[in-house]
């Protein structure tokens, strides 16, 4: 899909070499992405996206958007064709090398408590809703979307129970299995790609009047999730926290990557749609949500705000990267 958007506006590629012509192909995926964020941007700088504003979209996102959109395309989809076991594997053993790589570097390095916490969290707590969705649609299209759409969802618990961990060292309160798992059962997210699932595994028809309506709506999600995301920008850094940030960048946009790739390489899996969709899930930068875990659970909240900011920004460039190596 993105190739043939090339195509219409780059007519004339005898004269481009092979490297040329993907190069052009990977800006015309990413381009659209950070000019939606750079809009979000513009836009709250000029008072159009207030605070107050942003926070009740990220809500409609988060609670009514997204889980609609999960279920939209997973429904949509034969999941037993999206679903992979090797991948699953790779993806949560890739998280979990980097959530021990992190503590034993932070270890090394002498982070304080708050800070140690934090650095963990976000390396391995990627933003699959807000950039890696529009990425892997952008890169792969309707079918990458809902390979990423999946991953989504089976990553939700794994990463719910390393954050947990890592902010274990400044918790003042023991570990609450039982709320702990209710509060997983009630994210929309959870919801949304349960719901997904069982509508596909059930081949359970929609109506298409409800299919169109769906579609509608889930249309607003990943433009308003990025202007969203554009608009919470802030280049306000601190300056002791840039040996940090430094660190994190390249654990989480290109160590958390490079070890999933690695592992693909060991299993002799195929890289395929759904291998190169979890690759661009894991190569996105640092969640959103990791503010306000490290907000709630006693972590460095500035560093970890700093942290969303350079690896968003940096991720232009990053994602350069892996779109090549990957051959999109």
């Amino acid at each position: 899909m993105s190739r043939c958007r090339w195509l219409l506006f780059n007519p004339d590629i005898s004269k481009m070499n092979t490297r040329e012509a993907a190069m052009t192909a990977i800006l015309t995926i990413l381009a659209p992405i950070f000019i939606v964020l750079a809009a979000g941007y513009v836009l709250h700088r000029c008072g159009l996206f207030t605070d107050q504003y942003v926070e009740q979209s990220n809500q409609l996102i988060f609670y009514v958007f997204l889980p609609l959109l999960l279920f939209h395309k997973i429904s949509q989809s034969d999941f037993e064709s999206l679903f992979s076991p090797g991948n699953l594997l790779v993806m949560v053993t890739a998280i979990g090398a980097v959530f021990l790589l992190s503590w034993i570097w932070g270890g090394l390095a002498h982070y304080p408590p708050s800070i140690l916490s934090t650095f963990i969290n976000d390396n391995f707590r990627s933003n699959f809703v807000y950039i890696g969705l529009p990425v892997c649609y952008y890169a792969l299209g309707d079918g990458g979307l809902a390979i990423g759409s999946v991953l989504t969802a089976l990553a939700v618990p794994v990463v719910n129970i390393l954050s947990v961990l890592a902010f274990s060292p400044v918790q003042n309160q023991h570990f609450n299995l039982r709320l702990f798992l209710l509060d997983l059962v009630k994210n929309p997210l959870i919801i949304g790609a349960a719901s997904g699932i069982m509508f596909s595994l059930l081949e359970v028809p929609i109506p298409d009047f409800i299919a169109e309506a769906l579609l509608l709506l889930t249309q607003l999600t990943l433009p308003l999730a990025l202007c969203c995301i554009g608009a919470s920008l802030s280049l306000a850094i601190k300056p002791e926290h840039w040996p940090v940030l430094a660190s994190s960048s390249l654990f989480k946009l290109f160590l958390l990557p490079l070890i999933a790739y690695g592992l693909m390489a060991a299993l002799r899996l195929p890289l395929d749609t759904t291998a190169k969709a979890l690759l661009i899930m894991l190569a996105a930068p640092s969640a959103e949500i990791n503010y306000t875990l490290a907000a709630q659970m006693n972590g460095e909240a500035d560093l970890a705000g700093t942290t969303i900011v350079i690896t968003t920004i940096l991720s232009a460039f990053s994602y350069l990267i892996w779109l090549s190596l990957l051959n999109i």
